[in-house]
């Protein structure tokens, strides 16, 4: 459900924690509805004893009113 606008740079911000093992997250995207919605997602990483993940935990939030006033105070 990401924006295609999104999608490649998602992926890149994902990979990019588990690469380096990051024991959190927290990343902004849109959803591909209707770009006008925003969500941030937060969380943490969990790391086996191999260094693979074992689980991921977090929320994700609606921030489109914040994203809309940011685009209007720019203006």
């Amino acid at each position: 459900l990401v924006h295609e606008d999104d999608r490649q740079r998602l992926r890149t911000y994902v990979q990019a924690v588990v690469a380096t093992r990051s024991p959190s997250y927290r990343v902004e995207y849109r959803l591909a509805v209707d770009g006008d919605v925003w969500l941030e997602g937060r969380g943490r990483v969990r790391f086996d004893d191999r260094g693979e993940v074992a689980g991921m935990t977090g929320s994700v939030v609606d921030i489109s009113a914040r994203k809309l006033a940011e685009r209007e105070a720019a203006q």
